[in-house]
């Protein structure tokens, strides 16, 4: 006859109970057959053992910030090299002409170089690895930046000398382009800049554009460019050639400001600053599939084969959401404002970089020990 004694139920293991002979013995019997309870004395501290481990394996599987590291001053955005180093964008202060880029290591993100970037300070930045260029948008000079990244020195600036107000920036390595949204200010419209990059000069300009041109995703297959309209809440499609404006979509959400176009998918990944949230649209209708709760000022957004990440700002958080279920996984706190994220889809590193706690212009600096930093995530 088989007794069992019950356990506290609110303990996540069994009770376990020391014996005489100083070895630990489930508080479980069988008065039939003392060798089988023997053999229970070996067995069940090993299953407790196993237990642990797979408890142990899946927390060391779960998402979590690996480091974060100081980052200069200004720090705005990020590109990550394949097998190579991390750039991160650093705007410096203003006035001070202290602009850099910096070159981290991928794994200790330890600084290997700094690129001087004082001619043009550095705000948004992509990389064509295939020449091993790359593009910075300087936001206060209203100009490109071609940079040698193997050198770390600036080739040129591209600029058309109207102090366009420049923000993100994407390239078709294949082709060789470059493409820059111009947010437009009150009196004008946006636009997108088109770069050729065999030359580092402006091809052309996709004029007429709705106020608020702000994100950037690129479908060379299908020849299509995603921009966000910040204002009219929307995101349009572009052809890339023409720029003619080839669908306009709802965006689902208040002030749309970065988007990702997943082509495994089919699918567009939209950050609402002002709602707080990722929005999931189909990309070839527009079709809203989901809607994620992130965390207030939901900004930079990127993903790889089974994540999507997005930075909140304002929550001082990175929301890592399973790319099927559209189910928030973690949100994980990396510093003061995350800005921006880049992923390395050969390592699976994500990376990520803060800006201090936003002030007014005129403000006087204050020290922040979370903010222009980057921060190392394992998904």
């Amino acid at each position: 006859m088989r007794t069992r004694i019950h356990a506290d139920v609110s303990t996540p293991f069994a009770t376990m109970a020391p014996t005489t002979s100083g070895a630990t013995a489930a508080l479980e019997t069988d008065g039939g057959n003392p060798g089988l309870g023997i053999l229970k004395d070996v067995l069940r501290p090993l299953a407790l053992v196993g237990t642990l481990a797979l408890l142990a394996t899946a927390a060391d599987a779960a998402p979590a910030v690996v480091k974060t590291v100081p980052a200069g001053t200004n720090v705005y955005e990020l590109a990550v090299a394949p097998d190579g180093p991390v750039y991160v964008a650093t705007a410096g202060e203003r006035g001070k002409h202290n602009s850099k880029i910096l070159v981290l290591d991928p794994e200790t993100l330890e600084i290997k170089n700094t690129i001087d970037m004082a001619e043009v300070p550095a705000f948004g930045i992509t990389l064509n690895a295939k020449t091993n260029t790359l593009y910075a948008t300087g936001t206060r000079l209203g100009a490109v930046a071609a940079v040698d990244a193997k050198a770390g020195k600036l080739i040129k600036p591209i600029a058309t000398g109207n102090k366009a107000h420049l923000r993100e920036i994407t390239v078709d390595e294949a082709a060789n382009r470059i493409y820059a949204t111009v947010v437009g200010r009150k009196e004008d419209k946006s636009a997108i800049w088109v770069i050729d990059g065999a030359t580092n000069t402006l091809e052309k300009t996709f004029d007429g554009i709705d106020l608020g041109a702000t994100g950037l995703a690129l479908d060379p297959k299908n020849r299509r460019l995603f921009t966000t309209l910040l204002y009219s809440n929307e995101v349009i499609a572009l052809d890339t050639e023409t720029g003619a404006v080839s669908a306009r979509y709802p965006s689902g959400g208040e002030f749309p400001t970065n988007v990702a176009y997943d082509a495994d998918r089919g699918r567009l990944y939209v950050t609402n600053q002002k709602s707080g949230t990722m929005t999931v649209l189909d990309a070839d209708n527009g079709k809203l599939i989901d809607t994620v709760k992130t965390g207030d000022g939901a900004l930079g957004v990127n993903f790889d084969a089974g994540h999507v990440y997005i930075a909140n700002r304002g929550a001082g958080t990175v929301s890592v959401i399973d790319a099927e279920t559209l189910k928030v996984l973690a949100s994980l706190k990396t510093g003061s404002a995350p800005n921006t994220v880049a992923v390395d889809r050969k390592s699976g590193r994500v990376y990520v970089t803060n800006k201090t706690t936003p002030r007014p212009r005129d403000a006087p600096p204050v020290i922040d020990p979370n903010g222009d930093t980057v921060s190392l995530i394992r998904p």
